[in-house]
């Protein structure tokens, strides 16, 4: 899958590039990637198996006690709801961990591509704490992103 992004990376055109940093482009091909392969591992299976479960047992309650079944399902839209709810909320601060963990990457690859110029200027100190204002108030992108406010 990873090769698959690659490849495709390679056959977009030069100004998809010139648009982007090389930080989000790796954060794209690591982190999502990631998800996506964990999604399909392990999330796709819990998901069948939880809908499943919830057919078997919601259709064995309604056979069992039909008149208490629609009371016991009531709050299931509220659930829903909230989980919908929580997810809009949640997509603009993943936004903005994704675009400072795309800073990071993007700093850590320029970094580690000039690290003799670095050693070279004994600008070790200058790259490690000069620059960390430039990735905003929080050393853990996710730290603040992810909390509630």
């Amino acid at each position: 899958m990873r090769l698959d992004t690659y490849s495709h990376l390679q056959e977009l055109e030069l100004s998809y590039f010139e648009t982007r940093s090389t930080g989000m482009l790796l954060s794209i091909l690591n982190d999502d990637i990631n998800q996506l392969e964990r999604f399909l591992d392990s999330g796709a299976a819990n998901i069948l198996q939880f809908l499943t479960t919830v057919l078997a047992v919601g259709g064995t309650f309604i056979w069992i006690a039909p008149q208490v079944a629609p009371f016991a399902m009531l709050p299931i839209p509220l659930i829903f709801l909230g989980a919908w709810t929580f997810q809009k909320r949640l997509a603009p601060r993943y936004a903005d961990v994704r675009e400072k963990s795309g800073l990071i990457s993007s700093r850590l690859t320029n970094n580690l591509t000039g690290i003799a110029t670095i050693k070279s200027f004994t600008a070790e100190a200058y790259e490690r704490d000069g620059r960390r204002p430039a990735l905003g108030p929080s050393r853990c992108p996710g730290k603040r992103g992810l909390s509630s406010q």
